[in-house]
């Protein structure tokens, strides 16, 4: 797709296909079953057909976006919340990310994954508000990470988009799903669109930057964390800086580097804003000479370092 490689997805599916490290992504939507080949786990039966059809294609664009090593997580968050809300605090460790590309009246049913400090991407809303308080619920909390669209043909913010001062980024909308496993022709797809497409599509962005970190041996990315290497990560399209319809611009996965900080003395290394705490300490010797840990930068590097005791190597 045109837009996996312009959002960087492309290039990162083949830097990190080596890497087996499960990432659990959790989508709240509605009752829809999802597609068997997508491979979506459903640990609550109380899901049935809707006429929208929305939960199954939310999904198909992670899984389309994504690859193998993603755990996907469906709920009915509007038939089975509670049941919903007791599996995410029972698994809040395992947890990665959370997707909701839904609008729904105000309420404070999700103020519990706040204090989880589980990054949650939520769609901007649909209705064309590019106000100052334009978004939808639930991505008008200052907690939530706010995602809006943009048309991948036009290169344009989509004019249903909702924007406002707390919208983060936009992201590509218009992904093909295909309906039916190994699909061959046109009949077998469907394009889907609109800020809920967007939400997972920033989700799957994220999910590689989490399977690299987690490959890398760092902390769990916070929600915080998450929205602020998405700010970074944006490119403008708009205003330069922040503005309302296009938050910090496109989110975009660039070429994949860090920032390493060591400490004379300290066996804590920071990386990429993010403390690591290695087993020997960064030094300067009587001949001062600066000397650093090589297999704690290599691994955050994400490299693999052995030790053949028989080679001495």
């Amino acid at each position: 797709f045109p837009s996996h490689d312009r959002a960087g997805i492309t290039k990162w599916r083949e830097l990190t296909k080596n890497i087996n490290k499960i990432v659990t992504i959790v989508v709240l939507d509605d009752a829809e079953p999802t597609r068997d080949f997508d491979e979506i786990e459903l640990p609550i039966a109380d899901h049935k057909k809707t006429t929208k059809g929305h939960k199954k294609q939310v999904c198909g664009v992670i899984r389309q976006c994504t690859d193998d090593n993603a755990r996907i997580v469906a709920f009915n968050w509007f038939g089975g919340r509670e049941q919903a809300t007791q599996w995410i605090i029972n698994n809040a460790q395992d947890i990665d990310i959370i997707n909701c590309s839904f609008s729904s009246p105000r309420s404070d049913d999700l103020d519990f994954v706040r204090d989880l400090k589980i990054p949650i991407i939520c769609s901007s809303g649909n209705n064309g508000d590019k106000g100052k308080d334009g978004l939808s619920f639930p991505a008008y909390y200052d907690w939530t990470i706010a995602i809006g669209a943009i048309e991948e043909r036009y290169n344009r913010v989509s004019d249903y988009s909702n924007g406002g001062a707390l919208l983060d980024a936009v992201a590509y909308t218009d992904i093909y799903i295909p309906l039916v496993e190994n699909a061959s022709k046109y009949e077998d797809i469907i394009l889907f669109n609109g800020t809920s497409c967007a939400a997972p599509m920033a989700t799957s962005m994220l999910y590689y930057c989490i399977k690299w970190r987690k490959h890398a041996g760092l902390p769990k990315l916070t929600n915080e964390e998450a929205r602020t290497f998405i700010h970074k990560h944006s490119e403008d399209i708009l205003e330069e800086g922040k503005d309302y319809s296009s938050g910090y611009g496109i989110f975009k996965l660039g070429d994949k580097s860090m920032v390493i900080k060591l400490k004379i003395n300290s066996k804590t290394m920071n990386v990429d804003g993010s403390d690591v705490i290695m087993d020997t300490e960064a030094i300067i010797d009587k001949n001062n000479r600066t000397l650093v840990p090589l297999r704690a930068i290599a691994e955050a590097l994400g490299c693999e370092v052995e030790w053949n005791g028989q080679t001495q190597e």
